[in-house]
């Protein structure tokens, strides 16, 4: 999580009354400082982690397969901001009134500010959802900041193929605003690394845009994906990810394409076929031919007919 994103979090819990909640938000907060990280979001491994510290924090109890199915999927998508959903959810702030007031209040954000995005903005949803007024006064004081970020945006991709670490520059101020949370400005900035010859750093950035794209036509992120986990040499965690992701997301066939990929590399070749069997089954474009191409040498590989 970018630091700035911290601050900008710790001065809304500045309103909270319930201390305990602060208190407990604000020691995570401390703590991601001093670990001095810059993933936007976290790893499969912190989630699980963080998810059991918060399901003992609050409900006295390990984390179990329900609570991990319903919330880890939250964390991995919105990271700090996943964890403050979850918690709300335990405290009750996902009441059908709630639920009401906050759809109402950001609907009549997006007319008012002119920005639709906020009616479906996780970021927006959960400044609203726990800060009430102080958080619909924050969004309003950050819709001030759009313009700028979409001319940062405009001039990062005019940027991206002739100077990449100009781009990077641009869009490194872009992430560092929690909202509008944008997919692609998140494969720009994976992009700017990924030319940059930056691999393990690129990753997180195209985790990033995987978890907030919903378009599955989209394939680019994934497959960008697939070549720093390559050329970083860390295939291991690059079948960690894809596989996790096919189960989020089993109707993408690029998800599919890029696990067989993994599961080759790792030396899965059983995995490896089955990934590559699924892709072909979802995606029948004749003019894509790389999955039935590493389908063939899996399966010469395991020695089937």
């Amino acid at each position: 999580m970018q630091a700035i994103t911290n601050g900008k979090i710790a001065t809304l819990l500045a309103s909270v009354s319930d201390e305990e909640l602060k208190e407990y938000m604000l020691n995570f907060l401390e703590a991601v400082t001093h670990a001095k990280t810059t993933l936007p979001i976290l790893t499969e491994a912190q989630a699980d982690s963080l998810l059991d510290l918060t399901y003992q924090y609050y409900l006295g109890r390990p984390l179990d397969d329900n609570g991990r199915n319903q919330f880890l999927p939250w964390i991995r998508k919105a990271g700090f901001e996943g964890l403050l959903m979850v918690i709300g959810s335990m405290l009750g702030f996902h009441q059908p009134e709630t639920n009401e007031r906050v759809r109402d209040t950001l609907d009549n954000l997006a007319g008012e500010l002119g920005y639709s995005q906020i009616q479906h903005d996780p970021y927006c949803d959960l400044a609203v959802r726990f800060f009430g007024e102080h958080g619909r006064a924050w969004i309003g004081q950050l819709s001030q900041t759009v313009p700028q970020i979409e001319e940062w945006k405009r001039q990062a991709k005019s940027w991206l193929d002739r100077n990449p670490a100009k781009a990077l520059e641009l869009l490194d101020q872009v992430i560092t605003i929690p909202w509008p949370s944008s997919w692609d400005t998140w494969h720009d900035h994976g992009l700017a690394l990924y030319r940059l010859e930056w691999y393990l750093e690129a990753i997180s950035s195209y985790q990033r845009s995987i978890e907030l794209n919903d378009e599955s036509s989209w394939m680019w992120s994934c497959e960008d994906l697939k070549f720093c986990y390559d050329r970083s040499g860390t295939h291991q965690e690059g079948w960690y990810y894809f596989d996790g992701l096919s189960k989020r997301r089993p109707d993408w066939w690029i998800v599919w394409h890029e696990r067989g990929f993994m599961a080759w590399k790792t030396r899965k070749l059983d995995e490896a076929v089955l990934s590559y069997s699924r892709a072909i089954e979802l995606y029948r474009d004749p003019t894509w031919r790389w999955s039935s191409e590493d389908l063939k040498n899996c399966l010469f590989e395991t020695g089937t007919p």
